[in-house]
């Protein structure tokens, strides 16, 4: 998993909470012409896809772009229901891509979450019954995957790897606060609590409660998931791009320049 040369981190930690009050329209006006900007700048990082590191980084890379693509295309056309849900996973990749640069080794701890969740798959599949795993009980190659994955668990166990829990994620980046403030008010959207309920499908007119489908919501509240936004794809742009000393980190912080700039105009003080 480790790179073959040592990786340079200088990015960013702190608070993202800090990011989240009610900032301007033009938040959500910037993001288009930034997504496209770090996007096309992406184009410039080198790294080796044979390296397990280096192809996981890039991939949560990947991934945290295309989730905030996504909001993007549902802030403008599209039910708004899920933003606060993309929201929360493009936050998960953002930590996972963060500790992976801060420290290698915490790829392991990865791994220790994956292997426990396939074992109990496999684990499953292969005594169950139902029609539609059919074959996993009699398959040689299930079989061995799954012996070979257990002997792979016991060995980071040995090692002293153990899994991570979500929490420790945001501890490892100096940002517990947004974990308790932030992650757990995201979790309510995410597993459609009745928090999220009334917030989506209630609206009070003189006392009288009213059950919405596709209540119009409006654009101040969603305005700060997509200043957090920023300035995840801004910390992930910054680190990727040191770590690979990529030709165009000029670039890079001239946006981060221009990011600043945004959350300074928006009333919440400097970083």
């Amino acid at each position: 998993r480790r790179p073959g040369r040592v990786l340079r981190v200088g990015m960013v930690d702190g608070r993202l909470i800090d990011y989240c009050p009610l900032m301007s329209k033009s938040t959500i006006d910037f993001l288009p012409d930034f997504h496209e900007c770090v996007c096309e700048l992406s184009k410039s990082i080198v790294f080796q896809k044979e390296k397990i590191l280096h192809f996981h980084v890039m991939g949560l890379y990947g991934s945290v772009l295309e989730y905030a693509s996504s909001m993007l295309v549902l802030m403008k056309d599209g039910p708004k229901l899920a933003i606060p849900v993309l929201f929360r996973t493009l936050l998960d990749a953002s930590l996972d891509l963060l500790n992976l640069c801060k420290d290698p080794k915490y790829g392991y701890r990865l791994d220790v979450d994956y292997l426990r969740g396939k074992q109990d798959f496999l684990g499953r599949a292969i005594r169950s019954q139902n029609e539609c795993l059919k074959g996993f009980d009699q398959s040689p190659e299930m079989r061995q995957q799954y012996r070979k994955d257990k002997a792979r668990a016991a060995e980071l166990k040995s090692q002293g790897y153990r899994g991570i829990e979500m929490v420790e994620k945001f501890r490892l980046l100096d940002m517990e606060d947004d974990y308790f403030i932030i992650y757990k008010m995201l979790n309510n959207h995410a597993h459609n609590s009745i928090y999220a309920l009334q917030e989506r499908h209630i609206e009070q007119d003189e006392g009288v409660f009213h059950v919405v489908y596709y209540k119009d919501t409006p654009p101040e509240d969603l305005e700060p998931y997509f200043g957090m936004t920023i300035e995840l794809v801004m910390r992930c742009s910054e680190t990727l791009h040191n770590v690979f000393e990529s030709p165009v980190q000029g670039q890079i912080r001239e946006l981060r320049v221009e990011v600043d700039a945004l959350r300074a105009s928006s009333s919440l003080g400097k970083r």
